[in-house]
């Protein structure tokens, strides 16, 4: 165990101890709180604290508390650094009421401080204050940058447009989804009988999908020809293997063009 954690556990039985010795943990205590009946819980949790108050005091005054190895121990959240700013800047503009006489109230409150008095609270605000704002512009600076979450493969295709089935030629459309990630696809245009071969390239591949178009091809190596008889070419395409449609655009009589990637 490290000494913040014995301290702590010290702490914490004594506390205990004296909450027991107060009895402030019996329920007939706490129903007579509740009605304004018996003062001693609120004695207590008066005293708890007033002596917290002059405890943190006279630790700062002994430089045993160091507000900003106490924010970077408990690594307190970036969010609730403003809340924590705010209470005490509050309170120290009380204080500046108070000791300039400005409100009647503050004045009569903090009556029983002198200059000096002043002068320490005006000291551990101010050390408490600077110490946020040191912690903040840490926090800021080694701030974790969310790793970008990935889109779905079905979220990618979502607007991609492509016809399901052509029932002249009998063709049935591949699962879009099998787009993402390829070295190699194979387009058939049916409007102007073009098969088109797009390629991963080597750098920006493999093969992907953005709205309407695929991306990720090599420009130069990506290619089509209009087909004369698709209805007899498309048959014997469907019965190449691998080696055989590597020549099946060249062997295709038509002018080449470039793929444009547009589905």
């Amino acid at each position: 165990m490290s000494t913040e954690q014995i301290l702590g556990l010290i702490t914490g039985l004594a506390f205990g101890f004296l909450l027991q010795r107060g009895r402030v943990l019996r329920y007939d205590k706490q129903v007579a709180a509740m009605l304004f009946k018996d003062m001693a819980i609120f004695k207590f949790m008066l005293s708890a604290i007033v002596i917290g108050m002059f405890g943190i005091l006279a630790l700062n005054d002994l430089e045993v508390i160091k507000f900003y190895d106490f924010l970077t121990t408990q690594n307190v959240p970036q969010a609730q650094l403003g809340k924590i700013e705010k209470v005490y800047q509050d309170r120290r503009q009380e204080l500046v009421l108070a000791q300039s006489k400005q409100d009647e109230q503050l004045t009569e409150a903090y009556g029983h401080l002198r200059a000096a008095d002043f002068k320490k609270r005006f000291s551990w605000i101010d050390s408490l204050l600077e110490a946020i704002d040191q912690y903040r512009s840490v926090k800021k600076v080694t701030k974790r940058v969310r790793a970008k979450k990935a889109p779905s493969k079905e979220k990618l295709i979502a607007k991609l447009k492509y016809m399901r089935e052509e029932k002249t030629l009998k063709l049935v459309s591949v699962d879009p989804v099998e787009i993402i990630g390829a070295q190699q696809l194979w387009v058939y245009d049916s409007k102007t009988r073009k098969l088109i071969q797009y390629v991963a390239d080597s750098v920006t591949g493999p093969l992907g999908v953005k709205g309407t178009s695929i991306t990720g091809y090599d420009e130069s190596r990506s290619v089509g020809k209009a087909l004369r008889k698709p209805d007899e070419q498309l048959k014997a395409f469907n019965k190449s293997g691998k080696v055989e449609l590597r020549k099946f655009l060249a062997n295709i009589k038509a002018v080449e063009t470039q793929a444009n990637g547009l589905s």
